[in-house]
């Protein structure tokens, strides 16, 4: 029951700022044009912010020497790769594909994730997952980024039956817009400033660590504000896929060798909330500021989070239960 509530008191928030947008939308008090912009402002530089400061000044120094690490990197690939293959088939519209595979491979592992684990742990004993954290914030974001620009510019084309093949694909334009993409950036500039020991000064860390506090609101009420609960009745179908693949197949698929291998404790739970978590916030704006379709990215991140409660909430039950956390 303590789990369930922990759980509960993560997630809630997370609606009743959803709410907030919904309500202000309603109320006129945040249109579109506003939306918009706001929307503009997170991903080009609040976000970035957020996932420098999340690097930065970590403790890295396990990078490289624990085969959880890279098993994590690899196994987000392969999930990459089994959600596109499986909307390649499912869903031809590109704009819609591309929100699809972002939201039912990529976690939010930071904002749901983390604080999960250290209410599982405590403080103090979540240093393999904070790594492993570090160490799969690139890979969810260059994948991202790679499957939201190829979807992006079949949607900007004006191809709407795109099939599965890359043929037509202009890989310079996506390598163009990794490479521009403010988040990769950040996570980038975070990592060398982590490995030269970059200290900064206080008032910039601490208005970096303000700007960082906003990213989870700020994301959830224009969440709450572009949500079309019409529109959820449409992507029905492929929101119950997504939302399964994310908060069960996914979970269910790579938890299995470490528990095999006899994986336990805080390394377990590193790949728990790596590949368990709900579909992250980010995936919203990116969705939108790249040409995919962001209402149904939106609503991907508001079912795996309203469906998060009970999975993740059986997941630990059934880890605990096992004695492996």
């Amino acid at each position: 029951m303590e789990n369930l509530k922990v759980s509960f008191e993560i997630v809630m928030p997370l609606f009743l700022y959803m709410l907030l947008g919904y309500v202000a939308k309603r109320k006129g008090l945040l249109d579109r044009t506003l939306n918009d912009a706001v929307n503009k402002l997170l991903f080009s530089a609040f976000l970035p912010v957020m996932m420098f400061h999340t690097l930065y000044k970590d403790d890295l120094s396990g990078f490289g020497r624990a085969a959880f690490i890279p098993y994590a990197m690899i196994g987000l690939v392969l999930s990459f790769l089994l959600v596109y293959v499986l909307f390649g088939f499912l869903e031809k519209n590109p704009a819609k594909r591309g929100a699809l595979i972002q939201g039912a491979f990529r976690g939010n592992a930071i904002m749901y994730g983390l604080p999960v684990a250290i209410s599982i742990f405590g403080e103090g004993n979540t240093a393999e997952i904070v790594v492993v954290l570090a160490a799969v914030i690139p890979v969810y974001n260059v994948l991202s980024v790679l499957i939201l620009e190829i979807c992006g510019q079949a949607a900007r084309r004006g191809d709407l039956q795109a099939g599965l093949s890359l043929s037509g694909v202009n890989w310079k334009s996506v390598a163009l817009g990794i490479y521009k993409n403010p988040l990769i950036r950040g996570v980038v500039l975070g990592l060398l400033a982590n490995r030269v020991g970059l200290t900064l000064p206080l008032y910039i860390d601490k208005t970096m660590a303000g700007i960082s506090g906003v990213v989870t609101p700020m994301s959830f009420v224009l969440l709450g504000a572009a949500f079309n609960l019409s529109s959820a009745g449409e992507n029905k179908r492929m929101l119950t896929v997504a939302t399964a693949m994310k908060l069960v197949v996914n979970p269910a698929l790579f938890m299995a060798l470490p528990i095999y291998w006899g994986w336990s404790g805080p390394t377990l739970g590193a790949i728990l909330v790596s590949f368990g978590a709900p579909t992250a916030v980010s995936s919203f704006p990116m969705a939108k500021a790249m040409h995919c379709d962001s209402e149904l990215a939106g609503e991907i991140v508001v079912t795996t989070s309203a469906v998060s409660i009970v999975t993740m909430f059986l997941w630990i039950f059934v880890l605990k239960q096992m004695m492996l956390i």
